[in-house]
């Protein structure tokens, strides 16, 4: 009897089993291409972090094909189009899954081919998009901060990149432009440089800057330091050469200043700040005639502006062995011509007087110079004297 009812119970067991079975095969077949879309979207983001672009695209494609409404194949999609240097398709792709599905992702990605194109304004409004929409990396943040750096808007892109570094402290990049906001406005952004070197040591412009920073200080031993680093990080930064060259004026290393000046301009950096850093070198190596001409060659590069006649003119006048009192007049009153309202020039021209005797003559000038800068105590008390 009891193995009887053992029997019963078993055949209603898999009557009932047999039941459900035909209950929930319609819905298991419907499941059936699951995990072959999982499997796609794997396969179609594991190709695209190892750089296999057509293959990425390819595989998200299949995804749509069974899927349309599957957002992450379509933002997968856009990134393998736009990685593959085809802007307009993949603008169309983000922006569509932006509008369907207000995906974070899209519109990050629609901001970034935004500024790619340079429409800085719209690109600004989709980073604030995928941000309202739930996007939490950090270079959202970061690239907001970086078209405001670009506008020159110093003060609201360091908020931008603060933000950014509330979200990953561990990228270089906002530090270092953190660092050129606190620049910019004439800050100490010391700790900023330090820190995105010490985040990548391979970072050359944080060296410079760091070292322009110094130089501020006149702390130019570790300026030359640093902007040593950055020629060395990469050789053909033709600006590291001259601000290193003009560090080691600085500190009296004039041949080794003229060898670095001489690279810059090998790496065809042809200005007149160049030029005039050569000529001051040549001059503390008492190499006359070369300083006269590196002199005449900033005055050529730039003829409109006071500081190279100003520069010409000063070296005429205090040069003993190419002391030209004719000259250094002569460049004065063009570097005041082209700046009336630089108070160098004028004590220039008054000294130069004075050396000659004329006195009447040193007065005028004498006097714009203390208008201009009342504190220069020497004109004043020579203006004083001659009066």
């Amino acid at each position: 009897m009891e193995n009887y009812k053992y029997i019963l119970f078993t055949k209603r067991t898999l009557l009932l089993l047999l039941l459900l079975i035909i209950l929930i095969f319609p819905v298991l077949s419907q499941e059936t291409d699951l995990p072959e879309l999982v499997s796609n979207l794997d396969k179609g983001m594991a190709l695209l972090e190892n750089g296999d672009y057509p293959g990425a695209e390819e595989a998200f494609r299949n995804i749509l094909e069974e899927d349309s409404n599957n957002d992450d194949a379509a933002v997968g999609l856009g990134r393998a189009v736009i990685y593959q240097d085809r802007l307009d398709e993949a603008y169309e792709i983000f922006n569509k899954a932006a509008e369907s599905f207000n995906s974070p992702d899209a519109w990050f990605f629609k901001g970034y081919i935004q500024y790619k194109r340079g429409n800085k304004e719209q690109a600004r409004e989709d980073y604030l998009k995928a941000i309202e929409s739930g996007y939490s990396y950090f270079d959202a943040w970061f690239n907001i901060g970086h078209i405001y750096y670009y506008e020159d808007e110093y003060l609201e892109a360091e908020s931008w990149f603060r933000k950014a570094l509330d979200r990953d402290q561990n990228f270089a990049s906002s530090w270092y432009y953190l660092g050129l906001c606190k620049y910019r406005q004439d800050l100490d952004a010391y700790y900023e440089f330090a820190k995105t070197i010490e985040l990548d040591p391979s970072y050359m412009m944080a060296y410079v800057y760091r070292g322009a920073l110094l130089d501020r200080v006149k702390e130019y031993q570790r300026a030359v330091a640093d902007y040593t680093k950055a020629v060395e990080l990469d050789p053909d930064y033709a600006w590291g050469y001259f601000y290193l060259g003009k560090d080691l004026e600085r500190i009296d290393r004039s041949a080794e200043a003229v060898e670095n000046f001489d690279k810059a301009v090998s790496l065809g950096l042809i200005n007149a700040r160049v030029y005039d850093g050569l000529a001051g070198s040549f001059w503390s190596l008492k190499k006359y005639d070369k300083a006269a001409e590196y002199y005449d060659k900033a005055v050529e590069q730039a003829p409109d502006s006071a500081w190279v006649y100003n520069n010409r003119g000063y070296f005429y006048k205090q040069n003993w062995q190419r002391k030209n009192y004719v000259k250094a007049i002569e460049d004065f009153k063009m570097a005041i011509h082209l700046d009336p309202e630089w108070a160098t020039p004028y004590n220039y021209l008054g000294f130069t007087y004075n050396v000659l005797r004329k006195y009447k003559e040193a007065i005028a000038p004498l006097r714009e110079a203390v208008r201009l800068a009342p504190d220069w105590k020497i004109g004043r008390a020579s203006c004083r004297e001659r009066v």
